[in-house]
């Protein structure tokens, strides 16, 4: 499942700027299929941030991950357009902004669902107990 969707991007970016950054330098057709590409690598990369802290897929995406999903896309694409050349600096910036906010998702200090919904399972290799065979506490307690 995709974070994002055409009609997100389009809402960000106009429709000649889009076919621009897909491959048409007159900006009147749009590369669906780059645009398929760029967003399965901003996907791919949300998801690695994710996998440790989350079940995935995600049942429901929340507006933030959509909202990643559409910096990082357009991220991907200028880096396509801009591939023997600087991508601009505003254009980096996403891409550095999300990456952080991904980290910050991936270490719990940002959660993805409020309390009052049913969050998809937090994984964890933390049980809480400790198991000890023979006297091994022993050096621990005496």
């Amino acid at each position: 499942m995709a974070y994002s969707d055409d009609d997100d991007l389009l809402l960000q970016i106009s429709f000649a700027d889009l076919a621009r950054l897909s491959g048409d330098d007159t900006g009147s057709a749009i590369d669906y299929d780059r645009i398929s590409e760029a967003r399965r690598n901003s996907d791919a990369l949300i998801d690695s941030f994710l996998s440790g802290r989350y079940m995935l897929p995600l049942e429901s995406v929340p507006e933030i991950i959509r909202t990643i999903s559409i910096d990082l896309t357009v991220y991907f694409l200028h880096e396509y357009r801009y591939r023997d050349s600087m991508i601009p600096t505003a254009i980096v910036a996403l891409r550095v902004n999300s990456e952080r906010v991904l980290s910050m998702i991936q270490k719990g200090d940002l959660v993805l669902f409020e309390s009052n919904s049913n969050p998809p399972e937090i994984i964890t290799n933390k049980t809480g107990y400790k198991i000890f065979k023979g006297n091994k506490t022993d050096v621990f307690f005496s």
